[in-house]
């Protein structure tokens, strides 16, 4: 089985690595009037549910590959050193391996 759907589930891992969505913003803000600390949040429902949905996916291609994953991210890691630098993909990079750390 392996064999047979080792090559998509790779293309699937990287595919979603490459758009991994940024996962939600959190904020800690001071409330002006009574001085409590607050957690305030920035995102949109659609985008919040779409981080969900690549983060499971992701977890799940990671526990029936995990060599795989690694070795995916670390390759994208090192374009980000050896090659053109792009914020961007490396921002991506970063969200994908959140994504699966918790």
């Amino acid at each position: 089985a392996r064999a047979l759907y080792g090559p998509l589930l790779h293309n699937l891992r990287d595919i979603l690595v490459t758009r991994m969505a940024k996962p939600e913003e959190v904020l800690i803000v001071e409330d002006k009037v009574t001085g409590e600390i607050i957690r305030e949040t920035n995102r949109g429902d659609g985008e919040r549910q779409r981080y969900k949905v690549m983060r499971e996916c992701m977890v799940y291609l990671t526990h029936l590959d995990h060599d795989d994953t690694e070795q995916l991210l670390r390759d994208k890691l090192r374009q980000q050193v050896s090659g053109v630098f792009n914020p961007r993909r490396l921002n991506v990079v970063c969200w994908a391996v959140g994504s699966i750390s918790g």
